[in-house]
């Protein structure tokens, strides 16, 4: 009999693909509604409704950029969050003749933590595209990454599509594969369902029929859009039947069950359902918050299936909501499977009030959970165990039960496999040949089967009673929890695997039902020999975890037992049913076990109490997640325990979400919970959600802060920032990846403590009438620590990121000065990126702040460990000393040194490129092998010197070597914290102390190093003197190179004997290194340079593998083939130099000169930088510009007659007058004029012609600039100009 005439038009009977009958309908009901979505769970955002016409439209579209892309039949992964753009590329796939592979996208986070079940779904069915939405994108491109077949264009997100013209409609048939279902569940090994048009249309046309859906029925759908029940059911169903449906997303009816309730009473929903458990969530929601807006009198096909049906949710269902109008009768059970479309079983709907007293059966208990006995209706009432038909085989397909041995009929009444075939029987697993043969292509035992066709082996068991299925259990032993599936063999393997004690020992899975008729999951495994109760205690947690992070599965009970407890086959099989009978019958040989109570109690101890106190936060949510969900052991219930270790999986998380979002009033983020937080983090997070209203506590207010002037060196660095405010030389910036379970509470305490500490990390800058000034504020700075979401982030956009937050301006006036940001890659993956100013720390501080930082944490997350931290020292502390020591003797005497060490011209090296275009900042690394290390070691002890020595003095003879320069001035840093209480203070307490060393062609290596010490002990004897005031007092010549005295600097950072031995490595931004640190891996990640203090930077620091070096380098004076081969000289040298030192280094051989003559201009005759230079003649201002200038000048250096050529510079003008001088150029003409002018024009009659010039650019005449008349005009001769 042709069960599917009733569909409205003969013309779409006659259609047998899924593409042809939304063009029909999208010709014929272009404006009528395919679907509604809610996207937001009923919180205000508008619907989506898209009609016929838009869907085919779009469809095509897409359809038409994929043609282009993708030849037909081939596979697209489609990954997308349930919503329209999921449904339009859905229907692209299928107007292209593109097999779409649906998978689930609804937790980013998760996948994003763990993407192989999607890789392994990528991989095994071969895709050539994937399809997402913008919002997926970025993981997207994280799984392409991982399988460099798929190639570069195999991505797309199909919103950015435009309208395409130019689809052509493929050759369709009935046996064209549509779709590839992949059944939920295994990970590891994931079985794709290869559906044809004819697959899905019969079972489709049987669903509308069963059910009796008519055009004027309305469906109301939450189910997960990617596979049976939500995909086919959900989406296809209502395109073919032509009946709208109301969509929402999976998330909303976890949030809040009842919306789905309310949508059907809003949009008069006729046919809606789930799985058993959907039911069961609403009734206890009902129970605890009662809805009475409903009316479900519209309802009229509840239909269930997709797991095991508990009659008490039946009865309780309809109890709970027939006063709202809802039918008994509108109860359906079904039965079926992804391997046969969707639907095997059910009762015809106009049927149904003849059913229902055959509706419910008895079992005996014990039998019915080891699926092994035969049916009996009357069995004692005590062992009684109800069971739900699941109805009659659907029309054109057949069912039988089946000894799964024997492979013989079994009669009605007696448990069997369910065997059935029919045209809605996929064709078989993709790429999975024995496994298909295995399940789909089964035959009875000879004469037991005519026609010997085909079956498909289910794998479930259960008995026929008058024609009707009733299913009892599952042959294959898979697990079913709330409409997913879990294999136990998964789960065996996770906890065997979840502790190294447990090494490698077997492990059993199961599940049984428990008195509340619902079906838990239950883990046997064995321990290897006998531990203590704590070892074992500590065992349980880490199985509780592991099962519950990988599987996102609530374990009921986990068992240890001793090693050979489990029973297995002759060939080391673990015999699961066995397992279960002894777990049942309390005879397994038990160590210790962890039950968990499964059901959920809420309470709101706020209702007279402050919600912002954190202690009683904290105990709420122990009631709340803890005592109320399950009974754990004490070890369990440490604040640390991150939500995951106490077995929440997600469905418990949305709905923990949800009470406690009514209990206290706030929005938790679910992508939060996700994120899998401590319950230290989760207080946190409810604290700052609860004090959302109250005032920011980092608003500062000036008058609370503490003021400092400047020292001559914070003067020096202030004033480079005036002059070029967006330059990078100045920034502090490491990035630290740090794997493994990272505390982000205990973290940003720590953090929040050091920076409370330490007064410069909260200081800014700012000048009273010109004069600068160092501000210390009460509070942290806002901004100044940050969190970053990067789990959807490519490598690409994460290096993109760490470079714009590294080398982000700082304002010195606003603040904050430093920048603590934690970017959240993964639950066990973050990178703390570190960036500060060099005007508030230095090196030295650096380490002080790590060093602190984790010695916090530590404590933090250590309940029993304290720790104390050195007195805190202000950096007033250094002021007064530097105070002192400016007004001393000794600052005078230093003063006379560098004078003298520095008299008269200065060469600086020029190093440069012979072709460049532009400049910018590059690094090089490399490594000096421990071989050599260990003889400059000894080499220093030979000659009573310092490592640092002779490695400067290796530097000063490469460089001589390089360029025959006789003077080289290098730079050098040196820590000024020779004062009491300096080791400990953070702040910019370093100097720079420029080296000048004259080299010869006869010098020997032993001559230099003896130079080399010499300077350096002198140097530093004379250390205090800031650098910055040499450059003023000696009146050098800056022109627009700021880069006074020296252009190259040599630093040598000491191995460090702090809490992390390779700290000093982090300091020089060096090499990737690990570094381990408590259950954290810390891992450098450099960070390019945008710009540098000097052209060259050469950083050495020693570590146990040699020497670590790190050349800094700007483009214009090497490239990177240049570094390279440098670096391989510099290492040559060191070990020639050391091993042949009477040698004069005039004779050692370049190994590359021939390549530094082709790339470099090697300027023998290199620049000299003079003092006071040759003084010009007196020419006195020659009109009224001049004049203005020339009086705020004298005004300003208290220097009277000045000419139009005298240098500002040379007649004494400093870093800070000029600033000044800026400032009042500035007022006095009213435009802006930049401190960088001053050095750019140094006289009046460059600042005048370039005021002038600048009244021309921009349209002002000199009539217009506000400046004073002069009566005459100096003459200027001829020949002076």
């Amino acid at each position: 009999m042709e069960i599917f005439q009733f569909l409205e038009n003969k013309d779409l009977r006659d259609l047998d693909d899924l593409v042809s009958i939304l063009q029909f309908r999208a010709l014929h009901q272009p404006q009528e509604e395919a679907f509604t979505f809610l996207s937001d769970g009923g919180r205000g955002l508008p619907a989506t409704l898209v009609n016929y016409g838009e869907l085919d439209q779009s469809a095509k579209s897409i359809a038409t950029f994929l043609q282009r892309k993708i030849e037909p039949g081939e596979k697209a992964l489609l990954f997308y969050t349930p919503g329209p753009e999921y449904i339009k590329a859905l229907f692209s796939c299928l107007y292209a003749g593109i097999v779409a592979v649906p998978v689930h996208a609804s937790h980013h986070q998760a996948l994003s933590r763990n993407p192989a079940s999607l890789l392994s779904i990528v991989q095994d069915a071969e895709v050539k595209m994937i399809l997402s939405d913008s919002s997926s994108l970025g993981l997207v491109d994280k799984i392409v990454k991982e399988i460099p077949e798929l190639g570069k264009d195999c991505s797309i997100a199909t919103d950015t599509i435009t309208d395409e013209a130019g689809y052509l409609k493929p050759n369709l048939t009935r046996t064209t594969s549509a779709i590839i279902q992949y059944t939920s569940g295994s990970t590891s090994t994931p079985k794709g369902v290869i559906l044809s048009h004819s697959n899905l249309l019969t079972n489709i046309k049987a669903i509308l029929y069963y059910l009796s859906v008519r055009p004027s029925s309305r469906g109301v759908i939450w189910l997960p859009p990617y596979h049976d029940m939500g995909l086919i059911g959900g989406i296809f169903t209502p395109i073919v039947g032509g009946f709208p449906v109301t969509l929402m997303s999976p998330v909303s009816f976890i949030q809040d069950p009842l919306f789905w309730l309310k949508t059907i009473t809003s949009y008069k929903g006729t046919i809606s359902g789930g799985p058993n458990f959907a039911f069961d969530y609403c009734i206890k929601r009902m129970n605890k918050r009662p809805c009475d807006n409903l009316d479900l009198s519209s309802w009229k096909i509840a239909f269930c299936g997709a797991e095991p049906i508990n009659p008490n949710t039946i009865d309780n269902f309809i109890k709970t909501f027939s006063p709202f109008g809802l039918s008994r009768d509108a109860f359906q059970a079904c039965y079926g499977l992804a391997e046969s479309s969707l639907m095997v079983t059910t009762c015809l709907a106009s049927n149904q009030k003849q059913t229902k007293s055959r509706y419910f059966y008895s079992i005996d208990h014990k039998k019915y959970e080891l699926n092994m006995h035969e049916f009996n209706n009357e069995t004692d009432n005590k062992n009684i165990h109800r069971l739900v038909s699941c109805g009659s085989v659907i029309e054109q397909h057949e069912l039988k039960i089946v000894d799964p041995v024997n492979r013989v009929n079994i009669r009605d009444g007696t448990v069997g496999e369910v065997w059935i075939r029919g045209p809605s029987v996929a064709a078989g697993y993709w790429n999975k040949s024995k496994e298909t043969q295995e399940t789909f292509n089964a035959t009875l035992a000879q004469g037991q089967d005519k026609t010997q066709n085909k079956w498909l082996r289910t794998g479930d068991l259960g008995f026929l009673y008058k024609n009707e299925l009733f299913v009892t259990g599952r042959l294959k032993e898979l697990i079913i929890i709330r409409g997913y599936n879990y294999y136990p063999h998964d789960i065996e393997y996770t906890s065997k695997c979840s502790h190294p004690r447990l090494d490698n020992y077997p492990s059993a899975v199961f599940s049984v039902v428990g008195n509340s008729s619902k079906e838990h999951v239950i883990i046997i495994q064995e321990v290897p020999k006998r531990y203590s109760e704590s070892d074992l205690q500590e065992i349980l947690a880490s199985i509780q975890k592991s099962v519950t992070e990988k599987h996102n599965l609530f374990t009921t009970e986990i068992v240890l037992v001793k090693a050979g407890s489990i029973p297995k086959t002759s060939s080391g099989k673990i015999k699961r049913i066995a397992c279960k009978e002894q777990y049942l019958s309390e005879t397994l040989d038990v160590l210790i076990n962890l039950k968990n109570n499964a059901d959920s109690l809420y309470t709101n101890p706020y209702e007279e109490e402050n919600p912002a106190d954190v202690s009683r936060l904290m105990s709420y949510l122990k009631e709340e997640v803890m005592k109320n969900t399950f009974k754990l052991s004490a070890m369990l219930v440490k604040d640390r325990a991150r939500l995951t270790d106490l077995g929440i999986d997600s469905l418990g998380l949305v709905e923990l979400k949800h009470h406690i979002d009514q209990d206290l009033n706030v929005e938790i983020d679910l992508a939060f919970l996700l994120r899998n937080p401590t319950l230290v983090e989760f207080t946190y997070y409810l604290v700052s959600k609860l004090n959302k209203n109250v005032a920011d506590t980092t608003d500062i207010m000036k008058e609370e802060c503490t003021q400092l002037a400047l020292t001559d060196s914070q003067k020096g660095m202030w004033f480079l920032n005036q002059l070029i405010p967006h330059s990078s030389a100045q920034t502090i910036t490491r990035a630290i990846q740090i794997n493994g379970p990272l505390d982000t509470v205990a973290f940003i305490q720590s953090l929040e403590i050091i920076i409370q500490r330490h007064p410069s990390l909260r200081s800014t800058f700012s000048s009273k009438e010109s004069e600068p000034f160092q501000f210390f504020h009460k509070n942290v700075l806002p901004e100044t620590i940050q969190i970053r979401e990067a789990q959807l982030w490519n490598e690409q956009k994460l290096e993109t990121e760490l470079i714009n937050m590294a080398y982000k301006p700082f304002n010195l006036k606003e603040g904050p000065l430093l920048r603590f940001i934690i970017f959240y890659c993964s639950e066990n993956k973050f990178i703390l990126l570190f960036s500060a100013h060099h005007i508030i720390l230095d090196f030295w501080s650096f380490s002080i702040l790590f060093e602190e930082l984790f010695k916090l944490y530590v404590a933090k997350i250590s309940v029993d460990q304290k720790i104390e931290l050195p007195s805190i020292v202000h950096p007033k502390t250094y002021f007064e000393w530097y105070r002192n020591y400016s007004k001393s003797p000794e600052f005078e005497n230093d003063w006379q040194y560098w004078k003298e060490e520095l008299a008269g011209p200065l060469p600086q090296l020029k190093l440069r490129r012979k072709s460049v275009e532009g400049n910018s900042a590059e690094r090089y690394n490399f490594q000096i092998n421990k071989l050599i290390s260990e003889k400059v070691e000894a080499y220093s002890k030979k000659s009573q010197t310092t490592p640092y020595v002779i490695l400067l003095a290796t530097f000063y003879a490469f460089l001589y070597r390089l360029t025959k320069q006789d003077n080289i001035v290098v730079g050098s840093p040196v820590a000024t914290r020779n004062w009491p209480g300096g080791d400990q203070v953070v702040g910019y307490c370093v100097n720079m102390l420029p080296l000048l060393v004259h080299l010869s062609e006869d010098l020997d290596f032993v001559s230099l190093t003896k130079k080399v010490k010499n300077k350096v002990h002198s140097a530093m004897k004379h250390q205090n003197f800031p650098f910055s005031l040499m450059v003023e007092k000696l009146k050098i010549s800056r022109q627009e190179d700021h880069r006074p005295i020296f252009n190259i600097a040599f630093m040598y950072q000491k191995k460090s004997s702090t809490l992390f031995k390779d700290l000093a490595k982090i300091a020089v931004n060096g090499e990737p290194t690990e570094i381990l640190f408590e259950d954290l891996t810390l891992k450098l990640l450099p960070i390019k340079p945008l710009d540098i203090q000097f052209e060259i930077i050469f950083s050495i620091t020693p570590t146990n593998e040699g020497f670590f070096c790190s050349m800094e380098y700007e483009t214009q004076t090497m490239d990177r083939e240049l570094a390279r081969v440098t670096s391989l000289e510099y290492s040559n040298f060191l070990e020639k130099l050391v091993d042949f030192d009477q040698q004069s280094i005039s004779q050692y051989p370049l190994l590359f000169e021939e390549v530094f003559s082709n790339s470099l201009i090697l300027d023998q005759n290199a620049t000299e930088i003079t003092g006071v230079g040759v003084l010009q003649p007196h020419i006195a201002p020659r009109n009224a510009v001049e004049v203005q200038i020339a009086e705020i000048w004298e005004n300003l250096s208290r220097k009277s007659n000045i000419g139009i050529y005298d240098n500002f510079f040379e007649l004494g003008g400093s870093s800070l007058l000029s600033i000044k001088l800026a400032n009042q150029l500035s007022n006095a003409f009213h435009i802006h004029i930049d401190v960088s002018k001053i050095f750019e024009f140094q006289t009046v009659a460059g600042l005048a012609e370039y005021i002038q010039n600048y009244c021309k650019v921009t349209d002002l005449s000199d009539d217009s600039l506000p400046i004073k008349k002069i009566d005459r005009v100096p003459y200027l001769s001829k020949s002076f100009k």
